[in-house]
């Protein structure tokens, strides 16, 4: 029998990452960076809708469906149409694979999920791909000429009238007669997709915020490092200035901060 969270009073209910000692710790560090208060319910815990009161943003990072039975799902449906954030990001427990498909929270999203395991473990990284001349305030603050690189994602569509704001493709790097090369290796997908459902801004990335798929390194800055945050309860983190960037503005839109 799963474990019940029990209520606190953050403004985000941050769900998944195993717990703040394991992967957990590197969402953990960037809300801490930002100044977004978070309460964390753990990858083998159960959510209850009573989790939901006074919030203004659940993050499903890694989060199996299993943990969050229909009430709590159709609950969750009715905070995200009143103005509720919800942003969800891939891994295992994310997806088909996590058991997303055809629930009442993946019939919200603005992605359709493929049949099956839908899971993409690149060997040799997959890379993000940002639309040439589109504007949007999650693009703030990234070096999209050199593109962040993930090791894996959860591979979906986008549903008619959603935003694509990301794609990602795997690629193949080679090396012959002393040339380097690196090309595209199959389709590209959907990366990060938005939507709003009544009041509520929806986000969806294909990606882990953690390792192993999540590129925790990306634009660490040779005069300053990398970023050490301890949040509160957690192991400290190490990540790259862009990683926290990225998804930290990703959070921002999702709960309108």
């Amino acid at each position: 029998m799963s474990k019940t969270a029990s209520k606190k009073s953050g403004d985000i209910l941050y769900c998944g990452d195993g717990d703040l000692t394991t992967a957990a710790r590197f969402p953990a560090a960037i809300m801490t960076y930002y100044g977004l208060s978070f309460d964390h319910v753990p990858s083998n815990v159960e959510v209850t809708e009573d989790q939901f009161d006074g919030r203004k943003l659940v993050v499903l990072s890694d989060f199996p469906a299993r943990l969050m039975d229909d009430r709590t799902q159709k609950a969750l449906g009715k905070e995200i149409y009143g103005g509720v954030g919800l942003a969800v990001f891939g891994g295992w427990n994310s997806g088909s694979y996590g058991g997303w498909k055809d629930s009442l929270i993946g019939d919200l999203l603005p992605v359709e999920m493929l049949e099956g395991d839908d899971r993409l473990n690149s060997s040799q990284k997959a890379v993000v791909l940002k639309p040439e001349g589109k504007e949007h305030p999650i693009y703030e603050g990234i070096d999209w000429k050199r593109p962040p690189c993930v090791g894996g994602f959860n591979k979906f569509t986008a549903k008619p009238g959603s935003e694509v704001l990301l794609n990602v493709v795997d690629t193949i790097t080679t090396y012959e007669k002393g040339n380097l090369s690196i090309k595209e290796y199959g389709p590209r997908y959907p990366f990060l997709v938005l939507s709003s459902y009544g009041k509520g801004n929806i986000g969806v990335v294909a990606t882990d915020i953690s390792p192993h798929w999540g590129g925790v390194d990306y634009e660490q800055r040779l005069s300053e490092g990398r970023l050490k945050i301890t949040a509160e309860g957690a192991r400290e983190a190490e990540l790259g200035f862009g990683h926290a960037q990225f998804f930290g503005n990703v959070l921002k839109w999702t709960g309108r901060y």
